[in-house]
């Protein structure tokens, strides 16, 4: 009986680790437009999305949209995309209807990033740091991870 309950101490101990999430995000924008925005995010220490793409591409992407759309008056701001793995999260109830793909993309300006994955829908702003000797800024942000 102590034995049992010696273990069942010992996986107590455990359990905050198997249940904490942390989501990280981290970018760099440079503050040339030829140059990529690079952008990665992790969930649960994998990545899950990213992107690497410049402010000239994304311009010359947005425009193409725009004209597809001939009948809007004013001109419509896009987001930016990120690129997703194609693997499912792995649910506890892996027959249900809930969404299992992940999804990101950034708004205007790069501020608000949307992400998309465990069925919810998550928003959050980035912290931000001009990084002059590096002629770019430089985007981070953990959610929810231990010793944050």
């Amino acid at each position: 009986m102590r034995s049992l309950v010696s273990f069942f101490f010992v996986f107590l101990s455990f359990l905050p680790v198997l249940t904490q999430a942390c989501l990280v995000y981290y970018a760099t924008f440079p503050f040339d437009n030829d140059k990529p925005f690079v952008g990665k995010i992790f969930d649960n220490g994998i990545e899950t999305c990213s992107i690497n793409m410049t402010y000239n591409e994304h311009w010359r992407w947005q425009a193409l949209e725009n004209e597809k759309d001939w009948e809007r008056e004013e001109w419509a701001w896009k987001p930016w995309h990120f690129t997703c793995t194609k693997k499912l999260w792995q649910g506890k109830m892996k027959e249900n209807n809930t969404d299992r793909t992940y999804a990101a993309e950034l708004g205007v300006g790069l501020r608000g990033v949307t992400y998309h994955a465990h069925g919810e829908k998550f928003w959050f702003n980035p912290d931000t740091v001009e990084d002059v000797a590096g002629e770019r800024w430089v985007y981070s942000k953990k959610l929810w991870c231990a010793g944050k």
